[in-house]
């Protein structure tokens, strides 16, 4: 009976230790992008800047081939910030849940022109990074579609996360991911065209607070 119970124990962490090795391999792959790939871009853009600008005695033909060039180059800046931020966004690795979700919250406001207010729970930054990977996952999902209400609440050792009133309905095939990973950690979702709702299991050692919130509502249009 014991052994089977090992083996049950066993067998209950391996999804969770699968999504940590996952996690890793994409905070790898973005940090290279980011720090590596992107920086040689953005080098190679600043160069060609100052090739164009003294480039006035080329023959219009190598003149509109540098222009085409330095144009490449600022798309693939900012098409490998884009996918080093979708792989595993650079401030959630460097500064905690917190910070990302107000960065994100920021750009998504400016982006749809919505006044979404946030108010983070300070403990956030303390559950573990592949559970902190899942909730933003499921925010930046849920904002992309410009939804009139949001939610983080705590009830005791859970995490309650809810988004309604969408613009535009929610996909199945959009939350796969996101339905494999909280299942994973012991989580459980609902998604349908007009909400999301989420809840994720806390950690005891990692949280000191038993009561903590955070909302988002829209202020203005």
């Amino acid at each position: 009976m014991k052994k089977i119970q090992k083996e049950g124990s066993r067998d209950s962490r391996l999804p969770r230790r699968l999504l940590q090795i996952g996690d890793a391999e994409r905070r790898r792959a973005a940090r290279l992008l980011h720090d590596t790939v992107g920086q040689h871009l953005a080098a190679l853009q600043m160069n060609l800047t100052v090739f164009l600008d003294s480039a006035a005695t080329l023959e219009p033909r190598a003149r509109q081939a540098l222009k085409d060039c330095l144009s490449l180059a600022q798309a693939s800046v900012s098409g490998t910030r884009t996918v080093s931020y979708g792989l595993y966004p650079p401030l959630l690795a460097e500064a905690g849940l917190n910070a990302a979700l107000q960065a994100h919250l920021k750009a998504e406001n400016r982006r749809s022109g919505a006044s979404l207010a946030l108010e983070a729970w300070s403990d956030l930054d303390a559950l573990p990074e592949e559970t902190q990977f899942t909730l933003f996952l499921i925010f930046r999902n849920g904002l992309a579609k410009s939804p009139k209400r949001v939610a983080m609440v705590r009830r005791d050792e859970w995490l309650e996360i809810s988004m309604a009133g969408f613009a535009s309905g929610l996909e199945a095939g959009e939350s796969s991911e996101i339905r494999e990973r909280v299942h994973a950690l012991g989580g459980t979702i609902h998604v349908s065209a007009a909400q999301l709702r989420a809840k994720l299991p806390i950690p005891a050692r990692k949280s000191s607070s038993k009561a903590g919130k955070v909302n988002a509502a829209v202020r203005g249009r």
